[in-house]
């Protein structure tokens, strides 16, 4: 499963970005051009084999780089026209010149051109095959070439100081897929609605790139609608769309669907992909802490997540020093991965831990308020006032985190004698 909108990263350096992606997805092959078209035909026409046709139309596969250099653009056309009709001539044309241009002339943004060129065209042979799904390999490896090179396209724009536009070129492109296999209306068997969950990963990747929410909801809201495939789609396919489901749900503050779609990327992601298990828990761990729920030592070492050990230290001991150091040292990993505001909120969960902790150490059901003040400023909190202070009491009871209420007349927190500090787990 990848749910991660970007490849592996790399240290490549300006003249070898294409040799960095040659050692991601290709190894060199000698491969006749004429036996390639005809493999590549037979595909397309005769065994209709959308798998094989797939690794024949794929950027990552051997023979991209085995070709690359026995291609003449100018001579492609006439080449495939022998053996294919029109549209498969403009597929293989638009693949051969995108291999040309990503490992010949290096050039990122003239193969995004080519790649989109074939992708349209496939998308328009795929709309005039009527009750049939077997060239759906061929649209998952198209578009997710297509949207690789869109992201480095843009990088190659920008360091040029020119103005990216491949990936909303690419997003477009991907929403004219997306809407071709959501709209079939074939028999399930032969239905196009099966290609129509790797679109959507696809253009939520895309969207959490480019931070363009706009067509989240209806992305979601056409799953939805189509539930009932939900368990057959495979479950890498699966795995991403929770994982981005997450991310969308943890963003507009409902945490609790965060987590129960997060959770479920975690547990069904491949036991052996420990970097996209580490992804997930950027975002997982978070949400866990906010529902009292801190990640063990063990874990964070393991996946490399150590910045997140002293914010787990600070809401355990309830320690608002310690929050804001750990906030502040790793300040630009959070804000990177886009969680510094959620770890933010950690703060009001500090806050009742250590109101907790006071009831405790106090053993009464009244707490002065300018007793909490007085533990407030020992942890070196910001200057508050007594006001301050009662406000911050209020917004825990408010929010569930304390059961009580404030005696104004004596500047006191009255807690139950039940169960006053509910689990942030049944909140």
């Amino acid at each position: 499963p990848q749910p991660q909108p970007q490849p592996p990263a790399t240290n490549c350096t300006a003249t070898g970005k294409t040799r960095c992606w040659q050692r991601m997805f290709a190894a060199r092959s000698d491969t006749d051009l004429g036996a390639y078209i005809q493999e590549l035909s037979q595909a397309l026409n005769r065994t209709k084999d959308g798998d094989r046709a797939a690794q024949l139309l794929s950027l990552r596969s051997a023979h991209a780089t085995g070709l690359a250099p026995r291609i003449d653009p100018n001579g492609l056309t006439f080449a495939c026209q022998k053996l294919l009709d029109e549209l498969d001539t403009a597929i293989v044309v638009g693949h051969l010149k995108a291999c040309h241009a990503l490992y010949v002339r290096h050039s990122f943004v003239e193969a995004y051109a080519h790649q989109a060129d074939a992708t349209n065209a496939l998308k328009e042979r795929l709309t005039q095959d009527k009750e049939e799904n077997w060239g759906l390999p061929m649209l998952e490896r198209m578009v997710t070439d297509l949207r690789l090179l869109a992201n480095k396209a843009d990088d190659e724009t920008t360091k040029a100081d020119g103005k990216p536009e491949a990936l909303e070129g690419a997003l477009k492109i991907i929403r004219e897929c997306f809407a071709m296999t959501s709209a079939d209306r074939a028999p399930m068997p032969v239905s196009k609605k099966w290609g129509m969950m790797a679109m959507v990963n696809q253009l939520l990747c895309i969207v959490f790139k480019t931070n363009n929410f706009t067509i989240v909801k209806s992305l979601l809201r056409a799953v939805n609608n189509s539930s009932e495939l939900m368990e057959n789609f495979s479950i890498a396919h699966r795995v991403a769309y929770n994982y981005y489901v997450g991310r969308n749900a943890m963003f507009e503050g409902d945490y609790k669907q965060a987590s129960e779609h997060l959770a479920f990327a975690l547990e069904h992601c491949h036991a052996a992909s420990r970097r996209n298990k580490r992804l997930i828990l950027v975002y997982f761990v978070p949400v866990q802490m906010l529902a009292g729920r801190l990640p063990k030592p063990r874990l964070l070492e393991k996946y490399g997540l150590l910045e997140f050990t002293k914010v787990a230290q600070a809401v355990r001991s309830g320690n608002l020093q310690l929050l804001r150091e750990a906030l502040t040292e790793h300040q630009t990993f959070f804000v990177q991965w886009g969680v510094y505001l959620i770890l933010e909120k950690l703060r009001t969960i500090v806050y009742r831990t250590l109101l907790k902790r006071l009831h405790a150490i106090l053993g009464t059901t009244q707490i002065k308020i300018d007793t909490f003040k007085t533990a407030l400023d020992l942890t070196k909190e910001e200057d508050s006032d007594i006001d301050e202070v009662e406000c911050i009491v209020a917004n825990l009871i408010h929010q569930r985190y304390v059961k009580g209420y404030i005696s104004h007349q004596m500047r006191t927190l009255v807690v139950s004698k039940k169960d006053p500090f509910p689990a942030l787990r049944t909140l």
